[in-house]
């Protein structure tokens, strides 16, 4: 899933078939926004939080490495935190 996105990694996805890149000209990268944890991270979807609830959204998962411990579990509407 996509949840939390690093910016250099969420470019890379946009160019490939995955962001509907397709070889065509390439969908712009979305624009990251720091989190308390710091880095860069976007929230996509916006407002998305993980299947546990509201509480777990980007914010929660950008701070104590938790993107990094918990991100790829609690799927919500097809995404994870990672």
């Amino acid at each position: 899933g996509h949840g939390l996105v690093r910016a250099d990694l969420a470019y890379d996805y946009l160019l490939s078939d995955g962001g509907g890149g397709g070889g065509g000209r390439p969908n712009p990268a979305p624009v990251p926004t720091p989190t308390p944890g710091g880095g860069n991270c976007v929230d996509s979807p916006l407002g998305w939080h993980d299947s546990d609830g509201i509480m777990f959204n980007c914010e929660w998962y950008g701070s104590l490495n938790r993107c990094e411990k918990f991100g790829d579990e609690f799927a919500n509407e097809g995404y994870t935190a990672n």
